[in-house]
């Protein structure tokens, strides 16, 4: 619909082929598969989202959908499934910058070899994925998500 949107989508999808051939499709989560082709790709998201802010509005109501809730399909409905969406590329963008891209492409190599996402995370970040996934929630909330929701 917008040739400007192509090579974005290509990337995407190249990161999808990407993570498909090295990882088993069964050991990686959807909100990762989809959070890295996103990360990737600078900017998938607002081609699928329209630029909506549905994370923004969970944020506020304290509404974020579980990982383990997103880890194998993600929601049916649109506004869940664009909030899914967003929080994917959320949360491998709060991995990258607090811990570097190396550590977030350390998790997927060990994922490739075998490991799972809780594992790959354990041994890269030292913390559970729990753990990391409360840390998210707390950056999320820490920032000025007032201000924007105002």
């Amino acid at each position: 619909m917008n040739p400007f949107s192509l090579s974005v989508t290509a990337k995407h999808e190249l990161a999808h082929l990407l993570l498909h051939h090295k990882i088993n499709r069964a050991h990686l989560p959807r909100w990762l598969d989809e959070g890295f082709a996103q990360w990737a790709s600078d900017g998938i998201s607002e081609v699928i989202t329209g630029n909506r802010t549905f994370l923004t509005h969970a944020v506020v109501q304290r509404n974020l959908i579980p990982l383990h809730v997103i880890s194998y399909y993600f929601p049916k409905d649109e506004a869940h499934m664009i909030l899914a969406y967003e929080q994917s590329k959320s949360l491998v963008e709060f991995i990258q910058k607090k811990v570097g891209a190396a550590s977030l492409l350390n998790i997927l190599h060990q994922m490739a070899n075998g490991d799972s996402i809780d594992d790959a995370v354990l041994k890269n970040l030292c913390i559970s994925l729990n753990a990391l996934e409360d840390l998210w929630h707390k950056d999320l909330t820490s920032r000025k998500i007032w201000f924007y929701y105002v």
